[in-house]
């Protein structure tokens, strides 16, 4: 199969998986588009020689790319920093 065939034939793979996880900053339609994303980079590089079926890989490539999103909503809501206010700007 061509990588747009693998695509096509596995798209709602995307969106099943993106109902499983809940990233700060992301909705389902963003994590769904981020699942579409990985799909198209999985059945580029996908090597059926290797022994796993396309599934499987498309789903750790998916999986794979939410945790990453899921370090980086972490580490910027750790390295947030607050604007500092003056007590004379309350009162």
């Amino acid at each position: 199969m061509t990588p747009t065939e693998l695509f096509n034939t596995h798209i709602d793979l995307a969106s099943i998986i993106a109902r499983k996880w809940h990233i700060n900053g992301y909705d389902t339609d963003d994590l769904v588009q981020e699942g579409l994303i990985a799909l198209w980079i999985a059945s580029e590089r996908y090597d059926p020689s290797r022994g796993a079926s396309f599934r499987t890989y498309a789903s750790v490539c998916i999986n794979n790319r939410y945790r990453d999103l899921a370090r980086k909503s972490a580490k910027t809501i750790n390295t947030v920093s607050l604007d500092v206010v003056k007590y004379d700007d309350i009162f």
